[in-house]
């Protein structure tokens, strides 16, 4: 599942910049369930693909700009893959630009079933059961 679990993760983020939800939904399970990254304003576990959706087009809506750059993306094992990215916006107001880095942590089957956002690497990977 090595390759296959990697180029469906990086075609889930290239979904993700073209704003292509119905390309998007293919990639995850119907009961896709998301995590928030500690200390993000909705908090908590959003289930199932309409309600991830949702989510996905509020966090998207305050921006004039917005896309993922990815830096890495590796499987720690079979249906575990990090995603090394950064969150790149610029304000519809404000006009300012802002990048976060996040490392982005995908549980799959044949489909994306989880992901879980983290700030730091260590985080994510300790959540995966590894550590650097």
């Amino acid at each position: 599942m090595s390759e296959t679990s990697v180029e469906l993760v990086r075609q889930s983020f290239e979904a993700w910049d073209r704003n292509d939800w119905d390309a998007l939904r293919e990639f995850y399970d119907p009961m896709i369930e998301v995590v928030a990254p500690r200390g993000w304003p909705e908090m908590g576990i959003i289930k199932g693909w309409e309600d991830v959706r949702t989510q996905f087009a509020r966090s998207k809506d305050s921006w004039e700009e917005e896309h993922v750059e990815i830096d890495q993306i590796e499987e720690l094992q079979p249906g575990v893959v990090l995603a090394q990215i950064r969150w790149v916006t610029r304000g519809k107001e404000s006009k300012i630009a802002f990048e976060r880095p996040v490392s982005t942590l995908f549980r799959l089957r044949e489909r994306i079933v989880r992901i879980e956002y983290y700030f730091d690497r260590a985080d994510a990977l300790k959540a995966a059961g590894l550590s650097e």
